[in-house]
Order: C-alpha cells, then sequence, then structure tokens
C-alpha cells in the first residue's frame, strides 16, 4: 500500500491571527494571518519576530572576541556571564579577515578532551562590540589627543 503525504493547501486554509508566547524571551506576541499567508505555514515560529532577528539560531552563542593571535592561531571569546571560551583558528572561516578584540561574534561549544571551545565562529560585527559586552574603553590616543 502507498501512502502519499498530504501537505496543507494554502488556498484552503484558514488565516486567523494567534496569540503566541516567544520560546527565547517568553514575550507573548501575535502571529497574525497576514504572516501566515507571506510564510505560507500554519506551523507558527518558536520565536518572537525580534528574538529571530537578534537572538543566535538554536546550537548557537554569541559573545566577543577579548583577544585573537593570528601568528599562535587562537584567541578568547568573552562571553555575557563573563566566561571566556578558547577558540582556534581551525573555527574560523578560510575567507575574511580574522577577528580583532572587540568583534561580535557567533559560535557554536564543542566539548574536546581539554574541555569546551567555540567553533564555527563567525563575525557579525567588527570593533564596537565591547559597547554591547558593557565594557567601557578609553578611546585610543592618536597624535592630536595626546597630551604634551
Amino acid at each position: 500500500m502507498r501512502v502519499e503525504r498530504m501537505t496543507p493547501d494554502p488556498a484552503r486554509t484558514i488565516w486567523q491571527d494567534q496569540l503566541l508566547t516567544c520560546a527565547e524571551c517568553q514575550t507573548e506576541w501575535v502571529w497574525t494571518a497576514t504572516e501566515q499567508k507571506l510564510q505560507g505555514t500554519a506551523e507558527p515560529p518558536t520565536r518572537c519576530p525580534a528574538c529571530r532577528i537578534l537572538a543566535p539560531p538554536p546550537g548557537h552563542q554569541r559573545g566577543v572576541v577579548k583577544w585573537y593571535n593570528p601568528t599562535k592561531g587562537y584567541g578568547f571569546i568573552t562571553l555575557a556571564s563573563g566566561e571566556e571560551l578558547f577558540f582556534h583558528r581551525s573555527s574560523l572561516p578560510a575567507e575574511g579577515a580574522p577577528p580583532t578584540a572587540g568583534d561580535l561574534v557567533q559560535f557554536a561549544v564543542s566539548e574536546n578532551e581539554r574541555g569546551c571551545q567555540a567553533v564555527a565562529v563567525v563575525v557579525l560585527a567588527r570593533g564596537q562590540a565591547h559597547e554591547i559586552s558593557g565594557e567601557r574603553r578609553p578611546p585610543r590616543a592618536t597624535s592630536s589627543n595626546r597630551s604634551s
């Protein structure tokens, strides 16, 4: 006997607004009938629109590069909790500039015999992520603002 999988017919689906709770931030939000029609699905998302944009995807985290030494090929990422996580150059994409201190990065965590480390590290924003982490740095000295 052959069983065929039935997919819902969008033309026959009755779209209506739904009140949902975000699995990430626990905020209640309305998934509108218009959004459902545009997405072509009656399967509700688990996260609110803001978390879908701002929160890392499942299985990933975000942090700020504390430092990275391209010569040594490793560095550390500071998490929002203050914990630091090691990452190796093999966790970086082959293309693009390496991360520098203050870069906002997204990554997955892997555990090996030495402990946890960041893998699949991707730079999301360059250089100003220290503002996000709450760390305040004084401006760098330049020739125009150095005291004589």
